[in-house]
């Protein structure tokens, strides 16, 4: 497997402070509830929350995917829920890479139903090409379209814990 550098450190940290400014703005003078989907890698955690202005709280949202083994069943089991409610409040909610879109959007409905004031995603990337669902406001640090990528805590292999980001193809 090659693995070429496709995002660096520099260039990561440059991303993630618009990121950042742009959630600065949103948020400023709220409270906001911000839920860790069980999958969002923990430098992007650390980075962003370390860049943040406003005052949150944080919660954790674990779930399982595709329980028939199909990725296109779309079902998801929620395995630990919110431990506070959500009612009236600005949520915004961390995530690794969205692909699909499929499992960010059942999550979304899943919490839309709750009755927030707000609900938007933050993440590391997107494959904008192949989203198929409608999500709200989504910031990310990247589109990865046409790559498959580990590093900055994405993946299971040898570069998952590398603070570059690698494409593997």
């Amino acid at each position: 497997m090659t693995a070429k550098i496709i995002q660096s450190q520099s260039k990561i940290r440059h991303q993630l402070s618009i990121m950042s400014d742009d959630l600065n703005e949103r948020y400023k003078g709220k409270e906001v509830e911000i839920v860790l989907i069980n999958t969002t890698p923990i430098f992007f955690i650390n980075d962003l929350l370390a860049k943040l202005k406003f005052q949150y709280h944080l919660q954790i949202l674990c779930y399982e995917s595709y329980l028939d083994q199909s990725a296109t069943s779309g079902e998801v089991n929620i395995t630990h829920d919110l431990s506070r409610p959500i009612r009236n409040k600005e949520i915004l909610l961390i995530d690794g890479v969205i692909i699909s879109g499929k499992t960010p959007h059942f999550i979304y409905k899943t919490l839309q139903s709750r009755s927030p004031k707000s609900l938007a995603f933050a993440c590391i990337g997107i494959k904008e090409n192949q989203i198929e669902y409608k999500l709200p406001k989504v910031f990310f640090l990247f589109d990865f379209s046409n790559q498959w990528v580990e590093g900055y805590g994405i993946g299971t292999g040898a570069f998952k814990n590398k603070k570059n980001l690698y494409n593997l193809q």
